[in-house]
């Protein structure tokens, strides 16, 4: 017997299954233009009331954010000038030679993943990271965009990454990484309130604590202390949006094994708007329920929780 795990919907196989539930199609009918665009309306509304309930693991992701000296508000997502990308995208790399100021050649141990256009941020002599673009690579040397404002040491850690991660939901854990040797610290993740009664947020020092305000386009991660230099990074999981459904084509940005839910839910979602008998209606909210149920039951972690009592006085 042969398998295969390449089953899947399209957003109008979605909407098609679901009218058939509530009755206002027929197997093999197509829905009118208008009548189709009320569907794709509750779909994605439905989609987006789920991003509320945090029960997508699937799109939980790991996320780096590079500090700069003095720094406390960093954008991330939408036109920010800041830096921050998806863990899995930042090629590393040392410089094989020390540089002077002026210089737009940079040699690397390894130039692999790096592409015209990339950001690109290398370690200054001062510790702070200087970031411009990739104009070209031309085996071991990197081309950048702008000039070096300082000097660089040889072996001076590099980072190249193609696209700024998008607005987080939220910001589940974060972590200092101390980029010389690499040790990670745990980070405390403060609330708004928590935040704002710092009485000098401007103090420098080891980042120690993170506020997260995720707005509307960009999201804004606030530190504390102020960093000092860039010596070090903050490595963070992070919850990525469930991008809608735009085209006839696409498909749910869910697992496989949510699509049955998606189905009975719209079904539920849309059957105010036309005729369904009483009886028809308690099956598709009872279906529906089932289903989401079973699936955010298993859209949880398996590890287990631990509590205990909190002796430190001087948290809350």
């Amino acid at each position: 017997m042969t398998t295969s795990p390449d089953f899947t919907y399209n957003r109008d196989q979605v909407i098609r299954r679901a009218l058939r539930l509530v009755g206002s199609i027929q197997s093999g009918e197509t829905p009118g233009a208008q009548e189709n665009q009320d569907a794709i309306d509750a779909l994605n509304a439905l989609v987006s009331e789920w991003q509320a309930t945090g029960l997508h693991l699937w799109k939980e992701s790991e996320g780096v954010l590079f500090l700069q000296p003095n720094q406390i508000k960093y954008g991330l997502g939408g036109t920010t000038s800041d830096q921050s990308a998806i863990t899995s995208t930042i090629n590393e790399s040392l410089t094989t030679l020390a540089l002077t100021a002026g210089t737009q050649a940079i040699p690397l141990a390894s130039t692999s993943g790096i592409a015209n256009g990339d950001n690109f941020g290398v370690m200054l002599s001062n510790n702070v990271l200087f970031w411009t673009t990739v104009s070209s690579v031309s085996g071991l040397t990197v081309n950048i965009a702008n000039p070096l404002p300082l000097a660089v040491n040889v072996n001076a850690q590099t980072f190249d990454y193609t696209t700024k991660l998008i607005r987080p939901l939220r910001i589940i854990d974060a972590r200092r990484n101390y980029i010389p040797s690499k040790i990670e610290t745990p980070l405390v993740l403060m609330s708004r309130l928590d935040y704002r009664e710092l009485p000098n947020k401007a103090n420098t020092g080891v980042v120690t604590q993170l506020f997260y305000d995720p707005q509307l386009s960009t999201g804004y991660a606030w530190v504390w202390p102020s960093p000092l230099d860039s010596l070090s990074k903050i490595n963070f999981t992070w919850m990525e949006p469930i991008f809608n459904f735009n085209t006839a084509a696409d498909q749910p940005d869910f697992p496989v094994e949510w699509f049955n839910c998606l189905v009975w839910n719209l079904a539920k979602e849309i059957m105010l708007e036309y005729d369904v008998p009483v009886q028809r209606a308690q099956m598709i909210q009872i279906r529906a329920k089932e289903t989401f149920d079973l699936v955010s039951g298993f859209d949880r972690e398996p590890e287990s929780y631990f509590f205990g009592v909190n002796f430190d006085q001087s948290t809350r």
